[in-house]
């Protein structure tokens, strides 16, 4: 990739001073530098007690996004974080701890398309190295494969537990921010938080969206 986004393999770099009304069109701009497509969501919300779950972005889709962007507008009263996952050393903690579980199958539906779903591993090799894509626990995940005497309650708490060991960015973005992800090597997550917040999402070559 002959851009300046993402140097010496950097699984995420974050770009500051971004005056507000130029923060969209930097963020196409970026997106058009190492992809072909770009796809944006502006993310609103009043305040939200709960986590999201730990995820890829667009793990439901048999072929997720390989790039996505999130900028600040507002950030929350309170909470509201920012975590990255590192993915790549989430699969070697995998590979060299519960090297039975490179066998698990993943089964990720969509929550809001009925017909959308991924059947892949749980270690998987995209951009050249192997990483952990996944979905913390939830009621649209499937497991299968699981090692003999592994419950799935088991699984999900030895995950939760790999990718504690993983964190490698955790900040509250600020106005003027702009966060540039690699999904293919990385986990993220939202915090709890309360009040205004206001984010805007862009995804590159999202097979799940029409080109902008």
């Amino acid at each position: 990739m002959n851009t300046p986004y993402l140097p010496n393999g950097e699984h995420f770099q974050v770009f500051q001073g971004i005056p507000i009304n130029e923060m969209s069109p930097t963020m196409h701009e970026i997106g058009k530098s190492i992809g072909t497509t770009t796809f944006e969501l502006g993310l609103i919300g009043y305040g939200d007690p709960e986590p999201v779950r730990i995820h890829s972005e667009s793990v439901y889709h048999p072929e997720m996004c390989p790039y996505f962007m999130l900028a600040c507008v507002k950030p929350a009263e309170d909470g509201g974080d920012t975590i990255v996952y590192d993915g790549v050393k989430a699969a070697r903690i995998i590979t060299e701890e519960q090297p039975d579980l490179l066998n698990v199958r993943m089964v990720y539906h969509a929550e809001h398309y009925d017909d959308t779903k991924a059947v892949v591993p749980l270690v998987r090799n995209l951009g050249g190295e192997d990483s952990l894509t996944f979905r913390q626990k939830f009621y649209l995940n499937e497991v299968h494969h699981l090692p003999e005497g592994m419950s799935e309650d088991g699984f999900y708490e030895y995950m939760d537990s790999v990718l504690d060991r993983s964190v490698e960015f955790h900040a509250t973005l600020q106005p003027g921010e702009i966060i540039l992800i690699n999904n293919y090597k990385t986990l993220h997550v939202r915090t709890a938080y309360t009040g205004l917040r206001k984010i805007i999402r862009v995804r590159v070559d999202d097979p799940a969206y029409v080109a902008i």
